[in-house]
């Protein structure tokens, strides 16, 4: 249920933008403020697969591969339709990168708990949670610490050459809800209302926070809806909790979820140069 509500608001979301023309200002701005309640729900998803996730290296490719398809479907179809409009870099470009963020956070802070890593971050118990590499390649504390800033530093600097969707927002929030879900007890284990009260407390400030940080270079357009259009995003914290809910998706829906993203906006953008409006 999760994942599908998150598809529902991104296809609102695009079909609001690509076929803006269509209707007026006040349905566009409607549809748009409810779609971009889905960007939060794909970076807890993703914040949270990281989180558990066995095979770092596995998890990250398969995110990586998927944004050069995506770019790809893109492009062919920016340049078939002749919509230069519309072209941006897809936010599966901006989900790979904050994984490299993260994967360079577990390094620097986890390397040095031991004076040799496997090239496999530790928690602070020495619980061993995740790969890095296919082989665990043994290397010196200190240069776990220098690898990870490099990790850190490359995405930084590929993110402001790229400018991919959501940019550096996009990467800060999906770095604030993993160092949230990582650090917080787990209440599903202890049944605390407490916990569980603390926990959403935190995402909601938290990303509040940063929807305002991220409003504020544009103090001089704040009259301006499209300025605070963003800001709608922080309701998507009370939908976070269907997470829990969720089963394991099967293959099959693994690889449905994977492909709507780049399937339904060629679709959308097919549409619109058949129908010329």
């Amino acid at each position: 249920m999760f994942k599908l509500i998150a598809i529902l608001l991104m296809l609102l979301d695009h079909v609001s933008w690509i076929f803006a023309d269509v209707w007026g200002q006040e349905i566009y701005y409607i549809a748009r403020s409810i779609g971009r309640l889905s960007f939060p729900l794909f970076c807890y998803a993703l914040a949270r697969g990281y989180n558990r996730t066995s095979n770092f290296l596995n998890y990250f490719l398969r995110i990586t591969i998927m944004a050069i398809g995506t770019q790809v479907a893109f492009e062919t179809a920016f340049y078939i339709f002749d919509f230069p409009q519309y072209r941006f870099y897809n936010v599966l470009i901006t989900f790979s990168l904050s994984l490299v963020v993260l994967a360079g956070m577990d390094l620097i802070e986890n390397s040095s708990l031991d004076m040799m890593i496997n090239l496999r971050p530790l928690s602070s118990e020495g619980e061993v949670t995740k790969h890095f590499s296919p082989g665990g390649i043994r290397i010196p504390r200190w240069t776990g610490q220098v690898l990870g800033m490099i990790f850190i530093l490359l995405a930084l600097f590929l993110t402001r050459f790229i400018q991919p969707d959501y940019n550096f927002y996009g990467i800060a929030t999906i770095v604030l809800f993993q160092r949230i879900d990582q650090n917080e007890v787990k209440y599903e284990k202890t049944l605390r209302k407490d916990l569980k009260k603390r926990r959403w407390n935190k995402y909601f400030l938290g990303f509040l926070l940063l929807n305002v940080l991220n409003v504020l270079p544009a103090y001089k357009d704040l009259n301006h809806y499209g300025t605070w259009i963003q800001m709608w995003s922080v309701l998507a914290v009370f939908l976070f909790p269907l997470y829990e809910k969720e089963a394991k998706p099967s293959q099959a829906k693994r690889i449905f979820f994977y492909l709507f993203y780049p399937v339904h906006f060629v679709l959308l953008l097919w549409i619109k140069y058949i129908l010329k409006i």
